[in-house]
């Protein structure tokens, strides 16, 4: 019996710890540094620019957001999104936008310009 009661709470203890959430939350943070020839009021004129295009495709204000799901399919939005909104980047600038997931400590989308 005792036997039984000892397989009965590994077996439940099994179940319950090898289910995957069905909504886990992903951190991101967008950078964004000017580079080239941009320097002073130019490169942060440029910076704020490039910054908004990507926080206007990802529908947030501020360079850190939350996303809830599985993380394969996060990461993929967010890239597949930056992806797209790069037709709207401004001209005559250079540096390097990185998206960055937090929480696993990974880089999700780098674009050089």
């Amino acid at each position: 019996m005792t036997l039984a009661a000892v397989l009965c709470c590994v077996m439940i203890a099994t179940v319950f710890t090898s289910c995957k959430k069905d909504n886990d939350k992903y951190d991101y943070k967008i950078t964004v540094t000017a580079g080239g020839m941009l320097t002073g009021d130019a490169a942060v004129n440029w910076s704020y620019q490039v910054m908004s295009v990507y926080q206007t495709a990802l529908n947030i204000d501020s360079d850190e957001f939350t996303m809830d799901g599985e993380e394969e399919e996060c990461n993929k939005y967010v890239f597949d999104t930056c992806k797209k909104a790069e037709r709207n980047l401004p001209a005559g600038g250079a540096g390097k936008i990185i998206v960055y997931n937090r929480t696993t400590n990974k880089p999700v989308y780098i674009r050089e310009i």
